[in-house]
């Protein structure tokens, strides 16, 4: 148990129930070599508040599962070209090791190859850059 100080509350729960993720977490499975995925040590919970938030952020409303790490979304952006593009995209936390999971993106439906990538490097690489902070061995 933490100690209080200064007259707070002394925790009701300890270091480990902290980090125990509060939904069913599913063993990974890479479908093929090539995958858009990372790796974290993060708690699956703090990763998908902070998917959740920065999409509402953006006036998108995810699909979240209840019971297992599964979000679905759609994100529309303009192309190069000006056109409006959206991508239909799912994601998924998933057990890979001990204290270790993989953030899975997956396109879906009619979503283009170039566009899904796209989106996949700035949720990788800036919004949840702090999550991606290990690598399978």
């Amino acid at each position: 148990m933490r100690s209080a100080q200064n007259g707070e509350e002394e925790s009701k729960f300890n270091d480990e129930e902290l980090l125990k993720p509060l939904k069913q977490l599913e063993q990974y499975t890479p479908a093929m070599k090539q995958t858009t995925a990372f790796y974290s040590t993060f708690n699956p919970d703090i990763i998908e508040d902070k998917i959740k938030s920065f999409l509402q952020s953006e006036k998108v409303e995810p699909k979240i599962s209840s019971d297992k790490y599964k979000m679905k979304f759609s994100r529309t952006r303009q192309n190069k070209e000006g056109q409006k593009e959206i991508a239909d995209i799912t994601v998924n936390i998933t057990q890979c090791k001990d204290n270790i999971v993989a953030v899975e993106f997956q396109r879906r439906g009619e979503t283009d190859k170039q566009c899904f990538n796209e989106h996949y490097q700035e949720f990788r690489n800036e919004i949840l850059k702090d999550f991606n902070d290990t690598v399978l061995a």
